[in-house]
């Protein structure tokens, strides 16, 4: 056991105290971020079927399919499963609906919030928010998602 002068008392560590903090060797450095990135991606996968059945619940399967550029709803059904995942641009739009559709809830629009997807927008070119996010590419996403999101909070504070 290693013994630590702390303001003159002798402090001991417990055993294998020690080599749990010291610094890891690069490799290792290494394995851990890779151990980081599969345990967020793992969680990311588990996490997805919620987010389909949560956006489901608010806006209905036919608009979460057309979101999603899906022609059958059955992928849908699929998804919440988690018996097959799409691509991930199609994972972020969906989290990204489910994102806004939750803000809308939270605002008091929870009956609205399908109409809102549907609806064409002044906001947004008069374009809707469904067209927007199932057009989206994934370089043009993220823009796309602020001013989606945007224009759902200038509907909440009308």
């Amino acid at each position: 056991m290693k013994t630590i002068e702390k303001q003159g008392q002798g402090v001991r560590t417990a055993p294998g105290l020690e080599a749990a903090t010291s610094r890891p060797e690069a490799t290792d450095t290494a394995d851990l971020q890779r151990e980081r990135a599969n345990r967020a991606h793992r969680a990311a996968v588990a996490q997805f079927p919620k987010a389909v059945i949560g956006l489901e619940a608010l806006i209905g399967a036919p608009l979460v399919a057309y979101i999603a550029n899906v022609t059958e709803q059955r992928a849908v059904r699929q998804w919440k499963t988690g018996e097959r995942l799409p691509h991930p641009t199609t994972q972020t739009k969906v989290r990204l609906a489910l994102h806004i559709a939750e803000f809308l809830r939270t605002e008091g629009e929870e009956g609205a919030i399908e109409a809102w997807f549907q609806g064409l927008n002044p906001a947004l070119d008069d374009q809707t928010p469904a067209d927007l996010l199932r057009e989206a590419e994934r370089t043009d996403l993220s823009l796309k998602g602020r001013a989606i999101l945007a224009a759902a909070r200038e509907f909440a504070e009308s």
